[in-house]
């Protein structure tokens, strides 16, 4: 098999042969399509999470929406968040219904922890290149998996080797991963809301104030 030879990579449709570049390889937009979409619809399933612990956060505090939402974009991130809701939990739930938010935020903060590798990773091609007629460089199927960097030396290095099969499952996510990670953020979300849906009807009988 004759060697192929590639000095440049272009995100591009394949140009008419007078136009084309020998060297050059050549990724069409059919190719990245599916690892975009699922990124940006990882991001919105994470937005509408936000969107509901902060109704959470309404819930467990006696006052105006307005109230919940000066705490709540004062907090700096999910850790902050998640002590927010265990500490306003513990002033006014019961015992049973402690237990189910401190589970609940415990799942949010692991949750959390991949939302921020894929989100800080980068998208990274596995690609299988073969040769046109003329033995230019023809793509033949790419593989995205988004990889996130830890910034621990020794951390990384186990990324690094080949050997190190778990370190590569905790940071590196493919197209495939990223859906399921966002389909469980989805259930989180669906389970925070009926969590919260059940504590308003004992504490706000007669509705949430929304000022």
């Amino acid at each position: 098999m004759a060697n192929i030879t590639v000095n440049n990579i272009l995100f591009s449709d394949v140009p008419l042969d007078i136009e084309r570049d020998d060297h050059t390889l050549y990724i069409p937009p059919q190719f990245i399509a599916d690892r975009d979409q699922v990124l940006g619809w990882f991001m919105g399933v994470w937005s509408g999470l936000e969107q509901t612990l902060l109704v959470a956060v309404h819930s467990l505090l006696d006052g105006p929406y307005s109230k919940a939402g000066v705490v709540f974009s004062n907090c700096n991130g999910v850790a902050q968040i998640s002590e927010l809701l265990n500490g306003l939990g513990e002033l006014v739930l019961t015992k049973s219904e402690i237990d189910q938010l401190h589970g609940l935020t415990e799942r949010l903060r692991r949750q959390n922890t991949k939302r921020n590798r894929i989100v800080h990773g980068a998208w990274v091609p596995e690609m299988v290149i073969g040769g046109d007629a003329k033995g230019r460089p023809e793509l033949k199927s790419v593989t995205w998996v988004r990889i996130y960097s830890p910034t621990s030396p020794s951390e990384k290095a186990k990324t690094l080797s080949k050997n190190s099969k778990k370190s590569k499952l905790k940071y590196d996510f493919t197209v495939s991963d990223v859906k399921e990670v966002g389909q469980t953020v989805e259930k989180l979300r669906n389970d925070f809301n009926n969590f919260t849906a059940s504590i308003q009807k004992r504490l706000h009988p007669e509705g949430l104030n929304m000022r």
